[in-house]
């Protein structure tokens, strides 16, 4: 933060923690220090979202210059090199309230903001270029509908061929298609889902962003 501010620098981010991170440990006193008014792409990625680590955040530098919309959530990973997903640029973050009972079935159900049993999960944007996002069954290999959760799969120019020197791994995750024959994709691992063509990212196998 001391480098975006002593270069003005406009792009930079992180994942979910790094946020967490600055706002526990900057102190009082640097607050006054800096100027990050011009940071206006903050990216933030690579782990399930978490709403109140990025309103804490901006809450907390605003005397900084820094402005709530400037925050850009996104969708990467090494294997797909890098960005999947990105949220619109200075747009209000995607914010949604749900179930948390219904979430952990893998069902996606609203609820009000801030009850008992809710939770916010922040969205990660929309694909990008040529990228492709499938939710998709981990058991069955069935692509899932509209507001299920299930595994991320992606498919796109940007994804790498395999891992270096580790071709069990590599027929695992890589060039998979879905039981009706799309494909091929890269497995990600990661659980999430589909709403207005938007992707939520809730955690890795059988981690949600609940716990």
């Amino acid at each position: 933060m001391k480098t975006i501010s002593g270069h003005r620098g406009i792009t930079s981010g992180g994942p979910n923690f790094a946020y967490n991170h600055c706002t526990r440990r900057i102190p009082d006193s640097a607050l006054t220090q800096l100027d990050i008014s011009g940071w206006r792409i903050v990216f933030c990625g690579a782990e399930p979202i978490n709403a109140g680590t990025l309103e804490a955040f901006a809450e907390r530098f605003a005397i900084m210059g820094f402005k709530r919309e400037a925050f850009t959530p996104c969708y990467s990973l090494a294997e797909s090199t890098l960005a999947v997903t990105v949220g619109v640029y200075e747009r209000d973050l995607d914010i949604i309230s749900v179930r948390t009972e219904a979430l952990e079935r893998k069902w996606i159900l609203p609820a009000v903001p801030g009850t008992i049993g809710s939770a916010e999960l922040v969205g990660s944007g929309t694909p990008r270029g040529d990228m492709a996002v499938a939710i998709v069954d981990g058991e069955t290999q069935a692509p899932l509908p509209p507001n299920e959760v299930g595994e991320v799969w992606v498919a796109g120019r940007s994804v790498a061929a395999g891992y270096r020197q580790d071709p069990e791994e590599t027929a695992s995750a890589f060039g998979v298609r879905t039981s009706d024959g799309a494909g091929p994709y890269l497995r990600t691992g990661d659980l999430g889902f589909l709403r207005n063509g938007r992707l939520f990212i809730i955690g890795c196998h059988k981690r949600y962003a609940t716990d």
